[in-house]
């Protein structure tokens, strides 16, 4: 086991020079710069359209072979799955991502290998295929079996939907705090009239979701939101497989963009709580980092937890980022991209709010010494480009130093806890401010008078031993 740390530090000083990304003159270097790791998060690729959508116009969850209407042509695969051209899209990604890293002097081998590249995927079919199609793109098909087609098997690791925290952070069951900033949001009088105030859309509306003036009028914000997005998903859906529609349908595709992109904006911008949704993700994505430049500088408590836990027998710890990989992918859906953008206190939406196999990739560079952390973000619609924010003081290169401490800034230890605590309870006086720091979390409860410092104290002793349960816990799980 020794022998295989020792080869990935030494493969792990292979020169590979990167691309500028941004305005980086906070860095003291600017050239020969080795990237010693990536992690990337990206959406899935092109899919069907949803088929439980209507649900929502007949009044209940349950109305799964209830259809739009309009969604009167056949698709290609079954309601929801990756179709081919998404399955091209992410392979198309997988050899951009191939051409970044892979070959002499890059970061990764020709081949697969599992101590370098880790892969990641919600437990859902459209991205568990997606995953298949990047490393597909990322490893072409290379013969390992005689008689075997020359396929790379890539092994993909998930956990099950319903407690996946880490890639679904936005969920109600994950963060009750942010469901009910957001339902509140997405409930108001603003987005209640962006979408009904348009008479001649509205009356259009009812009779796309097949549901009567009254009846929609009637719906509470939520129920709206789920109509508009519906419809949206589904010719957004349609236009991609070139499936007509007449004009009184396609004359409302903008405004279906448009009250689309208000809406996410509404939901991710306005609670302010990206650290709570994204934080999970963005935290993983330190420490995966944090632990690659302790093994480059070979210290102990680094070495062995390599050797004992990140290669124990189905486990990788990548639920909290605590190994190292050369590589780390996460594929995952829109809102997972929409968590990190607001944990990283960017833009939520880009055009096409977040297209097919958008992407966030976090590279870790340096000159052995110093270390920088670089943002790029793309899609199948455009070539990943340097994405300056926040996290590194307005910039999309900084040094590693600089990202650490806005994570351990923004991101509470607890978000869990975090999570639970009542807008009330954590309220600084703003109406609608709900963030939740590191430094800021036990200020805010204090001034809400319901806890004392001695409460603190025993609860912040509480939090650090079950955190380290936890991540013992996580760390023999196998995924």
């Amino acid at each position: 086991m020794t022998c295989k740390w020792f080869w990935w530090l030494i493969s792990a000083s292979a020169v590979v020079v990167a691309f500028s990304a941004g305005d980086d003159s906070d860095v003291p270097w600017k050239r020969n710069k080795v990237i010693y790791g990536s992690v990337v998060f990206h959406r899935h690729g092109d899919r069907a359209a949803q088929r439980t959508a209507p649900a929502y116009a007949a009044g209940d969850r349950q109305s799964y072979n209830v259809k739009f209407p309009i969604d009167d042509q056949e698709w290609p695969v079954d309601y929801g799955q990756l179709s081919g051209l998404g399955a091209l899209q992410c392979r198309n990604f997988g050899s951009y991502l191939r051409d970044r890293y892979v070959g002499k002097d890059k970061l990764l081998d020709e081949k697969y290998n599992h101590y370098e590249t880790h892969v990641r995927s919600t437990d859902v079919d459209r991205t568990l295929v997606s995953s298949m199609a990047v490393m597909a793109g990322l490893y072409p098909g290379r013969s390992i079996a005689p008689g075997f087609d020359g396929t790379v098997l890539v092994p993909i690791h998930t956990v099950p939907y319903a407690t996946d925290a880490l890639m679904d952070g936005s969920a109600s069951k994950h963060c009750p705090r942010f469901n009910r900033a957001a339902t509140a949001a997405l409930n108001s009088k603003t987005i209640r009239n962006a979408i009904l105030s348009d008479r001649k859309f509205a009356s259009s509306l009812a009779i796309l979701a097949n549901v009567t003036g009254d009846r929609m009028r009637a719906m509470p914000g939520t129920s709206l939101v789920s109509l508009v997005t519906s419809l949206r998903d589904l010719r957004l859906c349609q236009r991609a497989h070139n499936m007509t529609q007449p004009k009184n349908v396609t004359q409302w595709d903008s405004k279906l963009e448009d009250l689309t992109t208000r809406i996410t904006n509404a939901k991710w911008g306005s609670a302010h709580m990206g650290a709570l949704v994204g934080g999970r993700a963005l935290r993983a994505v330190a420490n995966r980092f944090k632990a690659t430049v302790a093994v480059y500088h070979h210290e102990q408590w680094a070495l062995e937890k390599m050797n004992e836990e990140c290669n124990a027998k189905g486990s990788d710890s990548d639920e909290d980022g605590g190994c190292p990989r050369k590589l780390a992918v996460y594929t995952g859906h829109d809102t997972t991209i929409f968590d990190l953008r607001a944990a990283l206190g960017v833009d939520i939406t880009e055009p096409g709010v977040v297209p097919y196999v958008s992407h966030l990739i976090f590279e870790l560079e340096g000159d052995g010494k110093n270390f920088t952390v670089s943002l790029l973000s793309g899609s199948f619609l455009k070539k990943a480009t340097p994405l300056a924010g926040p996290f590194c003081g307005g910039k999309s290169t900084c040094s590693l130093d600089k990202f650490l401490a806005y994570v351990e800034r923004t991101v509470p230890m607890d978000i869990d806890k975090a999570c639970s605590v009542t807008i009330e309870q954590l309220s600084n006086g703003q109406p609608g401010s709900t963030e939740t720091t590191t430094s800021s979390f036990v200020p805010q409860l204090l001034k809400t008078g319901f806890i004392t410092v001695a409460a603190i104290v025993v609860g912040a002793v509480g939090a650090l031993l079950i955190s380290a349960r936890l991540r013992r816990s996580r760390y023999n799980r196998i995924d």
